[in-house]
């Protein structure tokens, strides 16, 4: 996300639009499923989520369960 100009950013980082999240690997190839991936996100991306698809995800820790 570090090539879109800052306004395309902050429209992105809204959390409105963070309301269902599908993350799983199909969908997002290019993305680390990993406990610091989740980490990242959270409080950054997924404060406001109430779906999140995580089909994949085989190598969360319970760190990153809790973190959720």
């Amino acid at each position: 996300m570090s090539m879109v100009c800052r306004r395309w950013r902050e429209v992105a980082s809204e959390p409105i639009l963070w309301k269902k999240v599908d993350l799983s690997t199909p969908s997002f190839k290019f993305l680390k499923a990993s406990t610091a991936t989740i980490e990242k996100l959270v409080p950054t991306r997924l404060t406001g989520v109430i779906q999140l698809n995580l089909l994949g995800w085989d190598k969360l820790t319970d760190k990153a369960i809790q973190v959720l």
